[in-house]
């Protein structure tokens, strides 16, 4: 069985550098609101980027990891050179695809977004301008395919923190564009020009993830090259299961596709709304929910691999107790500070007041689903390592289902509120459905004390948020940014401090990570 150590040791790696991406997404979001602010503009930039950036989530940065990474790990227990050959031949294929996607994307733009954001295509001017953000951001899935190859065959070497920091070029390239924006550089440009160079600067970036990870990839001895000189059977196995994946994977930018085309017949400014609400959403599932999947894939594969069955099961509750310390406080806090946090995050510049409020009201609704959706991730995690892709492709499609019904429901009462309620009720029935099939699948997977491990935690993350709630509306609820600086910190230390007594010796998952005297530390990465 890995040592707890070292697992711990590649999740604080990879939590890291998405805590460095998001930190960079934030500013990069902030920047952009604060530049074009909420309206037409703006929604025309986020409905293009959305578009992009589901190939981007899917065919680029996931669909193939459930695949490719168990396939690499035996691969590379062959040898080296059948390693090289399974990551060329891969890499290959998926250039190709998407290319031709891409392509598509291009010829196909009008349709696409006429189809994906509707209500857009009702305003002549703006339809015109998402059709041609679309077709200025398409070709950056060429780049961000290949870079979901390498940073998959790092990870098999247990490589966690590069792959995971390279989204931060892309938000820093578009930090150094705006703020050349903002400094009077492009001063008598129409706004619409400069969300064109905008685009362009995101589809930039491509080339300098893929450069980035190439440098590393060459340090552990890998050689590119195009070829598919491998057996076809096994890239066959590979490929094939990408199709059902790629749905699977891309739950979450199928769902952000709903709320768009939903969001594109209300007011101005929900779909950035929408937008900034799920980009707050996943910072703390992406630090430790994403995070902990990742890095539990590749060991997963090795225990599945080779049978060991009860290295398989610590693992995965390792991985579902690291998550949960930090998805369930955070999913109580979003919910009673969902105002001050939007506030202060975003309301700078041309973002307005009204534009924090219909932000913040989406975020508390998403905040509910918070901790089915990182429970979801660890468990269909536990699926593809075991070479089952069809289980966790069936439970999306019936929770995208769901959330089509359930906002069709809702909307007409909640408005832009209700696709954020639609969102988290989907994800916590697919929850439910994800656990009792896990017990059905693997005997005996989840630990006797699981359920107590739960109940304890969010009875500490419950006392946290009272005192938070309380302390906000008796000294900050006027002071915002004391809110962010101040007393999210506190309420953070107050939780793991109630954790400390209710006796919950999980915590360590997370508290020795900071500790300069532990294995696991920060400072042994």
């Amino acid at each position: 069985m890995i040592e707890r150590s070292r697992f711990s040791r590649n999740v604080l790696g990879f939590a890291s550098a998405a805590l460095i991406s998001k930190i960079f997404g934030y500013i990069r979001d902030a920047m952009i609101v604060c530049t074009f602010g909420g309206g037409w503009i703006t929604d025309s930039y986020y409905a293009a980027f959305r578009i992009t950036n589901f190939f981007k989530r899917t065919l680029g940065e996931g669909s193939l990891n459930p695949s490719f990474i168990p396939a690499m790990e035996k691969e590379k227990n062959l040898g080296m050179e059948n390693a090289q050959k399974l990551l060329n031949s891969v890499l290959t294929v998926a250039l190709i695809i998407s290319i031709l996607i891409s392509a598509a994307g291009i010829v196909f733009a009008a349709q696409i977004v006429k189809y994906t954001a509707y209500g857009i295509s009702l305003d002549r001017e703006q339809f015109r301008l998402t059709v041609i953000l679309t077709v200025i951001l398409m070709p950056h899935i060429i780049f961000v395919a290949a870079s979901a190859i390498f940073s998959g065959t790092l990870n098999v070497s247990r490589k966690f923190f590069y792959p995971a920091l390279i989204p931060s070029s892309f938000s820093l390239l578009i930090i150094i564009y705006l703020a050349a924006a903002n400094s009077g550089w492009f001063g008598g440009f129409p706004e619409t020009l400069k969300i064109k160079g905008l685009a362009l600067t995101a589809a930039l970036s491509g080339i300098a993830q893929t450069l980035f990870l190439m440098r590393f990839l060459a340090k552990e001895g890998y050689r590119l090259r195009l070829d598919i000189s491998i057996d076809k059977s096994k890239l066959y196995a590979i490929m094939l299961p990408a199709v059902p994946a790629t749905i699977s994977i891309a739950s979450e930018q199928l769902s952000m596709f709903i709320n768009t085309i939903y969001a594109s017949f209300l007011e101005p400014g929900s779909i950035t709304a929408i937008y900034n609400s799920a980009r707050i959403i996943q910072f703390p599932v992406a630090l430790f929910g994403v995070s902990a999947a990742t890095v539990s894939l590749p060991e997963l594969s090795k225990n599945s691999a080779l049978s060991r069955e009860e290295e398989f099961k610590s693992m995965f509750n390792f991985s579902i107790k690291t998550t949960l310390i930090v998805v369930i406080p955070a999913a109580l806090g979003l919910m009673i500070l969902a105002e001050p946090v939007t506030r202060a995050l975003f309301e700078h510049g041309k973002f307005s007041y009204s534009q924090s409020v219909l932000t913040s009201m989406i975020l508390f609704y998403l905040s509910i689903g918070v901790v089915a959706y990182g429970v979801n991730k660890i468990s269909a995690t536990a699926y593809y390592a075991t070479g089952d892709i069809l289980t966790p492709f069936k439970i999306i499609i019936l929770q995208i289902a769901l959330q089509i019904v359930f906002a069709l429901l809702l909307v007409d009462h909640m408005g832009a509120a209700g696709l954020g309620a639609a969102t988290s009720i989907s994800s916590i029935i697919a929850c439910f459905i994800f656990l009792r099939k896990l017990r059905t699948r693997f005997c005996g997977i989840f630990e006797k004390n699981l359920g107590i491990f739960f109940l304890k935690t969010l009875l500490a993350a419950a006392v946290m948020a009272a005192l938070t709630k309380t302390a906000w509306f008796y000294l900050f609820k006027t002071r915002i940014f004391l809110t962010a600086v101040v007393l999210i910190p506190c309420s953070i230390a107050v939780y793991f401090w109630l954790l400390k007594m209710f006796k919950i010796e999980e915590r360590k998952n997370i508290t020795d990570m900071f500790n300069p005297n532990s294995s696991v530390g920060i400072w042994e990465l």
